[in-house]
């Protein structure tokens, strides 16, 4: 995907809007801004004072302006929470200043994985091509992990110590364990691919000392909660939460947790189309 032709109209804005935590707002910020794309629409997060995503993260799309809490202009909403037929016949046959002709900032309220949607709209074929999408690719990936969700210099830095230390071993697996009852399947696992290092995503420590008494030759890492009085806790967890996210998109050999939504976000950017 290539943002350098975006220009976005200057009197055209998409808002995304969401009262959900921030796992399950990604699917909505993802597709809300490729529909602000695809119509040079500009993009912004709003509630960004709850996420503090802006103190995080930096990105070649401005979404962190919030110009459009004080502009009086005309204003449209798009309710996509649970989209109806309606809405996904919208997304997919409908350009956006034809749905809401005489707004100029029209907020989104969505939580749904739409980009299929979006992509089946024949007036954005030109658009694809402009911005070299590739349909056949991970657009959800594309947009969540290399637009969207680059850390600010000190946190990045933070994240190549984590990843450095754990990619350092090529035999290595990242498990996502809420449950005490999916331990044998996760030893199960184990024991069939047989890794010399484990991330665990986990809230329990208990289950991380139980497996490292079942495999004594494995190293079980989990990260810690973050601690720096410089920053809120809603950051603390946020920063923690992207940097388990991005490690375990980018290793192979997983287990994930079944209907678990940072499960299903890391298979969103592992699955290729």
């Amino acid at each position: 995907m290539n943002l350098e032709p975006y220009f976005p109209f200057s009197d055209r804005m998409v808002v995304y809007h969401s009262s959900e935590d921030i796992l399950n707002q990604i699917d909505g910020i993802v597709s809300t801004f490729l529909l602000a794309l695809m119509n040079d629409y500009q993009f912004n997060i709003g509630n960004l004072s709850e996420t503090k995503l802006h103190e995080i993260f930096t990105s070649p799309v401005d979404w962190w302006n919030n110009t459009w809490f004080v502009d009086r202009s005309k204003r449209g909403l798009w309710n996509l929470k649970f989209s109806t037929p309606e809405d996904e016949f919208a997304l997919s046959n409908i350009l956006l200043w034809k749905k809401f002709p005489y707004s100029q900032v029209i907020h989104v309220y969505a939580n749904e994985n739409l980009i299929s949607f979006i992509m089946n709209n024949e007036s954005y074929k030109e658009k694809i091509e402009k911005y070299e999408i590739k349909p056949e690719g991970n657009i959800y990936k594309e947009i969540f992990k290399n637009i969207f969700f680059g850390f600010e210099k000190n946190w990045e830095e933070n994240f190549q110590y984590l990843k450095q230390n754990f990619f350092s071993d090529e035999n290595r697996m990242v498990a996502r364990i809420i449950s005490s009852n999916q331990i044998d399947n996760l030893v199960e696992k184990i024991r069939e691919t047989n890794p010399q290092k484990v991330l665990l995503s986990t809230n329990d420590i208990s289950i991380v000392n139980q497996l490292r008494q079942t495999f004594k030759d494995v190293q079980f890492l989990y990260i810690n909660d973050i601690k720096n009085d410089e920053y809120s806790p809603t950051i603390l967890t946020n920063v923690k939460l992207f940097y388990e996210l991005l490690l375990f998109i980018d290793t192979n050999n997983k287990f994930l947790e079944s209907n678990d939504k940072f499960s299903e976000i890391v298979n969103n950017c592992t699955i290729e189309n």
